[in-house]
């Protein structure tokens, strides 16, 4: 059900209050735009008020008031100015009915700006980058093939396959199989070598959220999701919230496979540098191993540089994914608890 936004509005006198609220609605789709009239208050000249003011809509956007703790109803056309009288400081309390501000915008001639979360929404949304569809699968004739019941298959890798070649070429299958301790020397390699597809999968390719199902998606797949699942839901306080729940939880994996993306690098960096001797033996490589120590060490520094971008970018759509939450998250806020003479307002009049 719905809850209502509180908002103090200053009087001008001492026993008179012209308030003049210009409230215009507008759906962000241009397929189905929905709107009012310039105005939507019908002028009601000398109306006594104690406290509140209650203003909600229904589905087709048909704009309604209520004064204080009356259980009537009144319609509002088009004619904008609200007259009131009241007997207290001359300030009174402005309840609105919560709204979806991703399709719904609010504006007061009194301020005369455009509604702050509208407008972040909306370039938010604007702003949304394609993402990197590049695919592991480009290099996958070029990956080691390897013995399937014994020698553990190095996997394709599009920010390893140059190194991944010369490995190739260095390494002599035969002896490794035959040998218990080569073996498990060059499992240990391909193993970790393989970890690199937890670093491309989150900046090239697509990811699962458990909680989902079966769908995979890029990371700005999931980022534009959000926005459109936020989008759809009406104009319902706890649906929303419900959703914002959700979005937030996805957030949270996104983030979370950043920072595995991250830690694997790092680790094949690693392996390639300070792990190098302990891995990467004669009897493993038997020719020119100095200089493929030498490559490596060079190659592993090359890496931050290749996936530079590739991060920024994807932290970028998590950053303003965490943004628009956030700032959902705390329009929301502003309509849970709102108490009127000791009742909380948050079943509608």
């Amino acid at each position: 059900m719905s809850r209502f936004h509180f908002a103090k509005r200053p009087c001008s006198c001492a026993c008179f209050v012209l308030f003049c609220l210009l409230m215009v609605i507008s759906l962000l789709s241009p397929q189905a735009a929905r709107c009012q009239d310039d105005g939507v208050f019908n002028r009601i000249n000398g109306t006594r008020i104690k406290n509140s003011v209650f203003i909600y809509f229904d589905k087709d956007l048909t704009l309604y008031y209520s004064i204080d703790d009356e259980d009537i109803t009144h319609k509002l056309d088009a004619d904008m100015i609200f007259n009131i009288k009241n007997n207290h400081k001359n300030d009174f309390q402005v309840y609105f009915h919560f709204y979806n501000p991703l399709r719904t915008t609010v504006k007061s001639t009194q301020k005369n700006v455009e509604d702050p979360s509208y407008k972040a929404i909306t370039d938010f949304i604007a702003k949304l980058p394609t993402g990197a569809t590049k695919d592991a699968s480009e290099t996958k004739d070029k990956a080691l093939p390897g013995d399937d019941k014994k020698m553990t298959e190095v996997k394709p890798s599009v920010i390893l396959n140059q190194w991944i070649l010369e490995f190739v070429t260095l390494i002599k299958p035969d002896a490794i199989v035959a040998s218990e301790d080569l073996l498990k020397k060059y499992n240990a390699i391909a193993d970790r070598i393989n970890d690199i597809q937890t670093t491309e999968q989150f900046l090239f390719g697509e990811l699962n959220i458990p909680s989902t199902g079966s769908t995979n998606r890029t990371v700005s797949g999931w980022v534009k999701l959000t926005a459109s699942n936020l989008y759809k839901v009406d104009d319902d306080y706890t649906k929303f919230n419900d959703e914002l729940t959700t979005a937030g939880n996805w957030k949270d994996v996104l983030a979370e496979r950043d920072k595995d993306a991250k830690d694997k690098l790092k680790d094949v960096q690693k392996l390639l540098t300070s792990d190098f001797d302990a891995l990467f033996t004669a009897d493993l490589i038997p020719a020119r191993l100095k200089e493929f120590k030498s490559y490596s060490t060079i190659f592993a520094k090359t890496l931050t540089t290749a996936t530079q971008a590739s991060f920024a970018s994807q932290e970028s759509l998590i950053t303003q994914d965490s943004t628009l939450i956030k700032r959902l998250t705390d329009f929301a806020k502003d309509f849970s608890g709102v108490s009127v003479n000791g009742k909380i307002m948050h079943e509608g009049f």
